[in-house]
């Protein structure tokens, strides 16, 4: 072999320089849908959830992880798995989803089918009983008085017997006979009883209600009192207690003219108002009345009065010396007065001669010294 040579290639490797990289991932290498990776001399297969192993040949048991829910019995399979959702109430691949059996219609003999979460009910008619309504007791014959029976109960289904529940005012096997309700004395205060096909009627009384006349009616729940009068409730009637509210009769509602007697004393005047009156006052009395002193306005007397006690002899003495100054002027004015005037012969008669001496002797002039 002149001028050539040959490479001995490692595992995974091919060619004449074993650059080619052998491919592992020939067809049917990995199984049931399984992915081939290709790697040097070898490979790895990604597998579905359902598979496993080298080559995806194993199946997985997928209830081992109970993926079935509300009871649902887990069934493996090649690559899957399936749950029984039968007698659980629920569907879907889990047994997760509510199933509406009344859409099944299961109730018979005219069984009322109501659906619940992961079951339902049926409610049977009159005569019936079981889960289904199947079985057939002797109240489906209706022994007892339809329009009287509250309730037909089979106590005994093999040997057929019953028992009617009666409605009020209904008794016997049947429920077929009335009670007289006004032998029990049922109607109170007085009212009066008439009995009725399985019931009775109470005429109450005036001040009376309800069924058996045993409601006292609360008159003052209108509201009859006015301007503030309390109300007391009484049989058929009510009364007003109007005290302290300036009103009178039966609801309150006349005012009371309280100037009409002697509502404000000492003396004062006395204003009506619609419910009210108002005195006013004579200075030194308040209140309500004007029948409280005010003690503010006695001090301010006793005050006056001291001031009195000082300033009065003060004046007293003022006024006595300006009447002895008035006198004394007065009786100075007449004397000179007496000593002037004109020579009058019939005065002079009258009153007799009068000289005046000061007009007679005259003092002497004075001496001059020179």
């Amino acid at each position: 072999m002149n001028n050539d040579y040959q490479c001995v290639c490692p595992s995974g490797y091919s060619g004449k320089n074993c650059s080619v990289d052998t491919d592992n991932c020939s067809a049917g290498t990995c199984q049931n849908g399984g992915t081939c990776i290709d790697m040097v001399d070898d490979y790895i297969c990604n597998c579905t959830d359902s598979w496993q192993g080298k080559r995806c040949q194993v199946d997985v048991d997928e209830c081992e992880t109970q993926p079935c829910q509300k009871g649902g019995k887990c069934q493996n399979s090649p690559g899957s798995f399936k749950c029984d959702c039968y007698e659980t109430g629920y569907k879907d691949k889990y047994c997760n989803e509510d199933l509406n059996e009344c859409e099944f219609s299961p109730c018979q003999n005219g069984g009322q089918c109501t659906n619940s979460d992961g079951d339902y009910n049926c409610s049977c008619t009159l005569g019936y009983e079981g889960q289904l309504c199947e079985s057939k007791g002797k109240c489906a014959d209706n022994p007892c008085h339809q329009n009287n029976t509250a309730y037909c109960y089979q106590e005994d289904k093999v040997n057929g017997f019953y028992n009617c529940t009666c409605k009020r005012g209904w008794e016997g096997t049947h429920c077929g006979i009335n009670i007289n309700e006004c032998n029990l004395n049922i109607c109170q205060h007085g009212s009066t009883c008439t009995d009725l096909d399985g019931d009775y009627y109470c005429n109450c009384i005036p001040g009376y209600s309800d069924k058996n006349c045993s409601t006292d009616i609360n008159e003052c729940l209108t509201q009859p009192c006015k301007n503030g009068g309390n109300c007391s409730d009484q049989v058929n009637d009510f009364s007003c207690d109007c005290n302290n509210t300036g009103y009178i009769n039966k609801t309150c509602e006349e005012d009371i003219d309280e100037c009409a007697s002697d509502t404000c004393v000492n003396f004062v005047q006395c204003d009506n108002s619609p419910g009210d009156f108002s005195c006013t006052c004579i200075p030194g009395y308040e209140g309500k009345r004007c029948s409280v002193k005010d003690p503010y306005y006695q001090r301010i007397d006793n005050e006056n009065d001291i001031m009195w006690y000082i300033i009065g002899p003060v004046v007293a003495v003022i006024l006595i010396a300006i009447v002895v100054v008035i006198v004394v002027f007065v009786l100075c004015a007449r004397s000179k007065r007496a000593t002037r005037g004109t020579y009058s012969p019939s005065r002079q008669e009258v009153t007799g001669s009068r000289v005046e001496l000061g007009q007679v002797l005259k003092p002497p002039p004075e001496e001059r010294l020179i």
